[in-house]
């Protein structure tokens, strides 16, 4: 990848074909700081933008757009900006359903197509799966299978992730998942890259095998 494209993401520079980005924070403000022009340059290019946060953390977030100056009030009405929640999105009835959290995803998207957006910018807070819900234990399998849902589409999609609240065992799973990573808020291609494909049967076959014998006892 040639160095303009490794800018940082503060400038807004996206690498074209990498739709599916992790981007990893030490807090929240590192987050806004690193986001908001992406945020800001894909709003100026009539693109729409879906933020999901947690529910409790929801006005905040529209403080804060409101803050930056960006036009939330203007930009909801309009449909170009949609801020969800985790009930609404990815723990619908309280639990994580991998398959209904792609479909939902797939709606999303196809539905901004249909209203005449050139790409959608979205970003998740994946604190989510930090929350006793039944079914988060899956969420690497839906990293893997968001892939085929955005591939080749031009919609971006960034999962961020607080470096605090995952471990390292958990990273190296984001990271093999993605195939573009925010750290340090440079954008870069990511060369630990793994084929959704060879993820997931990786997955199966982990859930899949016989416990040992120690575990039996």
């Amino acid at each position: 990848m040639s160095e303009s494209d490794q800018r940082n993401c503060r400038a807004g520079t996206l690498v074209d074909g990498n739709g599916h980005i992790c981007a990893f924070f030490n807090s929240r403000e590192e987050a806004r700081r690193t986001l908001l022009p992406f945020i800001a340059d894909g709003l100026e290019k009539g693109e729409k933008a879906v933020h999901i946060v947690n529910a409790n953390d929801r006005d905040e977030h529209l403080r804060w757009l409101r803050e930056s100056q960006i036009d939330v009030g203007k930009l909801m009405q309009s449909g170009q900006l949609e801020v969800l929640t985790w009930p609404e999105t990815y723990l619908r009835g309280g639990a994580f359903r991998e398959q209904d959290a792609i479909k939902m995803i797939d709606q999303l998207l196809t539905r901004a197509r249909r209203e005449g957006y050139p790409r959608v910018r979205g970003i998740g807070d994946m604190q989510w799966t930090r929350e006793n819900r039944m079914g988060v234990e899956d969420v690497m399998e839906y990293e893997a299978q968001l892939n085929s849902i955005i591939a080749g589409n031009g919609d971006i999609l960034v999962c961020a992730y607080d470096l605090t609240r995952f471990s390292g065992t958990e990273i190296i799973g984001v990271i093999r998942t993605h195939p573009a990573a925010v750290i340090g808020g440079v954008l870069q291609q990511n060369p630990f890259f793994v084929p959704p494909e060879q993820v997931l049967a990786e997955l199966r076959e982990r859930t899949h095998l016989p416990r040992s014998r120690e575990e039996r006892v």
